[in-house]
Parts: structure tokens; C-alpha cells; sequence
């Protein structure tokens, strides 16, 4: 038992510092008021329509990290909406998507709709 201790306080130890590390790997919501524009001119790059708000959001607990729900609006080329979307999908931030629905939109373009949450310290 004593061992067992022993080792369970070393390897907490060895965690700390990758602890504190994970706490600044996720945004605090302070941080995301640039989120929108910084998408806003990758979508401009790839030649797609852009609109973006931010829904609720829930606060971190011990247990959880925060989020903030989203919807995001695209219309353009699907070729084009595609490499964006895997623009965001690489983002530095944690994004989990909910729901994506692409239709055939206005001369030949698509518009895409999608909601999704971003993960907050």
C-alpha cells in the first residue's frame, strides 16, 4: 500500500505541468471576440459567403470545460465550401460540429448551414 502511495503521488507530480498546459490549450471566452473575423477573412480566401453568431454558452465546471454554441452560415461553390470547412476543422481551437446541412442554393452556388460548439476554460 505504501508503494502504491508512493507511486500515485510521483506520477501526480509528473502531471502538474501537462495539467497546466491543458488549462491554457482551451480559449476563455474573452478571448473568442475575434474568433468570427479571423474566419470571416479565411472564408474570403477560399471565395465563400460568411456569417457567424454565437449562441449560449455554459460555464466550465471542474469536471467540464465551458462551450458556446454557434451557427455558421456559408454560401458559395461546394468545392470552395468543402476546403473551408476544412479550414475550421484544423482551427487551434476545440470545435465540435452538431449538424451540417448543405443546399443547393441560387445559380449553381450551395449555401451550407452548420451549428456547433467551441470548448472554453
Amino acid at each position: 500500500t505504501i508503494e502504491l502511495l508512493s507511486n500515485s503521488n510521483s506520477d501526480l507530480k509528473k502531471a502538474e505541468p501537462l495539467f497546466a498546459h491543458l488549462q491554457t490549450v482551451l480559449p476563455n471566452k474573452d478571448q473568442l471576440i475575434s474568433f468570427p473575423a479571423n474566419l470571416s477573412e479565411s472564408a474570403k480566401g477560399y471565395g465563400v459567403d460568411f456569417g457567424f453568431n454565437f449562441g449560449p454558452e455554459q460555464a466550465s465546471t471542474p469536471e467540464e470545460p465551458g462551450s458556446i454554441k454557434f451557427t455558421m452560415t456559408l454560401g458559395g461553390d461546394f468545392n470552395d465550401l468543402i476546403a473551408f470547412m476544412g479550414a475550421v476543422e484544423r482551427h487551434n481551437y476545440f470545435i465540435k460540429l452538431d449538424s451540417i446541412d448543405i443546399r443547393r442554393g441560387a445559380q449553381d452556388g450551395f449555401t451550407l448551414l452548420t451549428t456547433g460548439i467551441i470548448y472554453t476554460n
